[in-house]
């Protein structure tokens, strides 16, 4: 492997629950940054769950709708991070980095 090319495959298995699965992601967005971009509406979703309860109950909405969070993290990290031709996202209950190539194929 030369030093160009990127890792990619599954960065959080989802057979640890949701729980560390939301943490988990929130933290690989935090260590690139996301901390810094964080809308106001979700802050203290944010605080709490990384800094203290690292659970999601009473928050399931806020973390975990369409529009959420947790999809705003990901939005995050694949406007910010992501090179072109790779995506951060959720298949199959695990969260990847993987190529746009990956995501495209017919399974």
């Amino acid at each position: 492997m030369n030093s160009n090319e990127l890792l990619t495959g599954c960065l959080v298995d989802g057979a640890f629950g949701i729980d560390y699965q939301a943490v988990s992601v929130l933290e690989i967005a935090r260590d690139f940054g996301f901390w810094y971009h964080v809308p106001p509406e979700f802050q203290d979703v944010y605080d709490d769950l990384l800094y203290s309860s690292r659970s999601i109950d009473g928050m399931e909405s806020a973390i975990l709708d369409q529009g959420g969070l947790l999809d705003y993290a990901v939005d995050w990290l694949n406007d910010h991070v992501a090179p072109d031709g790779y995506a951060y996202g959720f298949h199959d209950g695990d969260f990847f980095f993987q190529s746009d190539e990956w995501w495209n194929q017919d399974v």
